[in-house]
């Protein structure tokens, strides 16, 4: 390229050059073809004092030294956010997961002064874009909860319900549960994902209990049959959340049965009346 021709387009970063001696000292150690043009690029995003602070910290190094791909996704974190070192620190985050971060935009949602770097690492060892951005959405009070369960504990939260707030609902169940109650309730809210719902409403109740009550709870609420639970409603020792549960789910039985005994008594006073007087006459 000629002289003249360079001059123009690169202007902005060879007036750098001559404002500041520390970034003249840079391009003469980082002077390719390759670093002129990401420098261009990066001078279109950013400004002077942005450029030399990542000069300075080493930053603008490592990330004129990465391969075109790479570069192009920290440009598209930094259009997004207008911020290098935002991008920056997704890259030391994320390293070669960084085309994850940029499909699923967690820039976006995803607070890196407040989510742990070890729970943003373990997000990213997924591969499903839906997963990763379900994960990364949790609010901030549950990332404890999510940080401790295990990676098949994570399977079946996302297989009982990927949006946000069913996830929510989830993990604030999870926080009051052992990891045995754990376990019983995801793959039972995998089963029968309505059913969180109600333990979600009685959550409150639910942690005052120990581990054994919150157990019968749960086989109550996840895995029994009519028969099971309406001889529990007798024997089982939180008859209060089972009987609320029961109605919700059978009350329709309760109203039939009621209609059958409001129907069925006159009508059979009505007949055994009948046949006594007819035993009179006779």
């Amino acid at each position: 390229m000629p002289y003249e021709t360079f001059k123009v387009e690169y202007h902005d970063v060879l007036q750098m050059r001559r404002k500041y001696d520390d970034f003249n000292d840079f391009l003469v150690r980082e002077a390719t073809g390759a670093n002129f043009r990401r420098l261009k690029a990066l001078r279109e995003q950013l400004s002077d004092e942005e450029i030399l602070a990542a000069m300075r910290s080493g930053a603008l190094a490592d990330v004129i030294a990465l391969t075109d791909r790479q570069f192009e996704h920290v440009q598209n974190i930094i259009t997004a956010t207008g911020s290098f070192d935002t991008a920056f620190r997704w890259l030391q985050i994320a390293r070669d997961r960084l085309p994850l971060v940029v499909d699923a935009r967690l820039y976006e949602f995803v607070p890196l002064d407040r989510m742990p770097q070890e729970l943003i690492s373990r997000i990213l060892r997924w591969s499903d874009i839906k997963a990763i951005r379900s994960l990364g959405s949790v609010p901030q009070q549950h990332y404890n909860t999510l940080s401790k369960m295990t990676d098949s504990q994570w399977k079946l939260l996302l297989g009982a319900g990927d949006s946000s707030e069913k996830i929510s609902k989830h993990l604030a169940l999870v926080s009051i549960l052992d990891q045995a109650n754990t376990n019983m309730l995801l793959q039972g809210a995998h089963r029968t994902p309505g059913r969180i719902d109600f333990l979600f409403g009685e959550r409150e109740i639910l942690g005052e209990l120990d581990a054994d009550q919150q157990l019968e709870v749960l086989d109550f609420v996840l895995r029994s049959s009519f028969s099971e639970r309406l001889q529990s409603l007798f024997s089982g020792s939180q008859r209060g959340i089972m009987l609320r549960y029961f109605w919700l789910l059978y009350w329709w039985v309760v109203v039939a049965f009621l209609i059958v005994i409001v129907v069925a008594v006159p009508l059979v006073r009505r007949v055994t009346g009948r046949a006594g007087g007819q035993s009179v006459e006779s």
